[in-house]
């Protein structure tokens, strides 16, 4: 089936975008030189694992927000609801956006029962983002330091084999908050 217009333009948008931020890999074959090639090839995998890792971080903050927000606001009402009440806004400006990410597990594991394979799965994952977002070379963190790769369970990340494991527990991660947050009402938003 033939794109729509619509379509194309944001096809257009998402190239223009992969070019800007240097991960347009298709194009590889237009650098002459090999060397370079190799490099470019390397900084493209390096930047689409970081927003990978970046991406699950971001998705295990805001479900875990979500969980608080249901156990301390009328659950029955949806956060568009709840966004245009002073109260709601303010909760979030001032004490959901002041917490780290472990904060918020802490505090999920007081209201709900959070398995220690999910538990694990959201604290790795805080490690490999402090270490990609913090870091040109994370593999030279401290956390690393034995192995000189930025792993995940024994699995360095910047691999298809790592980035397999993480991926397939960060699903199980996001169904599992995702049910804590959403219940059956999950079904109508994912």
């Amino acid at each position: 089936m033939p794109l729509t217009k619509a379509q194309k333009k944001k096809v257009e948008a998402i190239k223009q975008i992969t070019k800007l931020g240097g991960v347009d890999f298709w194009n590889i074959e237009n650098e002459p030189d090999n060397d370079v090639r190799n490099v470019l090839l390397d900084i493209c995998k390096d930047r689409l694992v970081r927003v990978a890792i970046v991406s699950h971080y971001v998705l295990f903050d805001e479900l875990l927000s979500d969980i608080i927000c249901q156990h301390f606001f009328d659950p029955s009402k949806s956060s568009f609801e709840l966004w245009k009440t002073k109260r709601f806004r303010n909760f979030n400006y001032y004490v959901l956006e002041e917490l780290s990410l472990l904060r918020k597990l802490s505090l999920v594991k007081e209201i709900r029962t959070i398995p220690k394979s999910i538990e694990e799965t959201l604290r790795l994952t805080n490690l490999l983002r402090n270490a990609v977002a913090h870091s040109f070379f994370p593999m030279n963190k401290r956390d690393f330091k034995r192995t000189k790769k930025v792993s995940y369970k024994g699995k360095d990340v910047f691999t298809v084999e790592g980035m397999t494991i993480l991926d397939t527990d960060t699903d199980k991660a996001v169904a599992h908050l995702a049910d804590l947050a959403f219940g059956k009402r999950r079904q109508k938003i994912y």
